[in-house]
């Protein structure tokens, strides 16, 4: 199929790789045209095969610290068309600031639960193919019980989050109307 999004998926951990490949595979929306397992190898894929979007895991080798978020930076700045969607089991909003600092264009910071609802995983896919950007609710919600935290990841000009609060006290009303029954 010609209109399948083109993927490359980075993660080290070989169980989550693979799995997360055959559900996105699965969908039959997807090809995963190359699935890595560390951000040198990562960066090698994209250069070569210019996929429509990356999934990387925020930590790889060598360091596992904050590689997939650099190797995010990396891949916007050598190709500003392939989005990048990055994993994390870290709801810490400073993690999404990072990702975001330079620039949202095209990107993406989802808690790795999230690859389970392969749904909301091509959304966030979808997003940054055309150009715009997701946060997690999950970090959203924590950013905004937070308002000086809140402050620094809601008020930027370039942002166009769909559905995003766009000041602290925005943030704390629609995370208080979600917890509403």
């Amino acid at each position: 199929m010609s209109d399948q999004l083109r993927i490359v998926i980075a993660e080290d951990n070989y169980l989550v790789r693979e799995g997360t490949r055959r559900l996105l595979e699965d969908s039959g929306e997807v090809q995963v045209v190359a699935a890595v397992g560390s951000a040198e190898e990562l960066l090698d894929a994209v250069d070569r095969l210019v996929p429509h979007a990356v999934l990387t895991d925020i930590r790889m080798p060598p360091g596992h610290d904050m590689e997939g978020i650099h190797a995010a930076h990396q891949i916007r700045a050598r190709h500003p068309e392939v989005g990048v969607v990055v994993l994390s089991q870290h709801a810490d909003e400073a993690y999404a600031f990072q990702l975001l600092k330079d620039g949202t264009a095209g990107l993406a910071y989802l808690l790795k639960e999230r690859v389970g609802d392969t749904d909301e995983l091509l959304r966030a896919l979808r997003e940054t193919i055309a150009g715009r950007s997701v946060i997690d609710p999950v970090v959203v919600d924590r950013g905004a019980g937070q308002p000086r935290k809140a402050a620094s990841l809601f008020r930027r000009p370039d942002w166009h989050l769909q559905g995003c609060p766009t000041t602290p006290d925005e943030a704390v009303i629609s995370s208080r109307r979600s917890r509403t029954p």
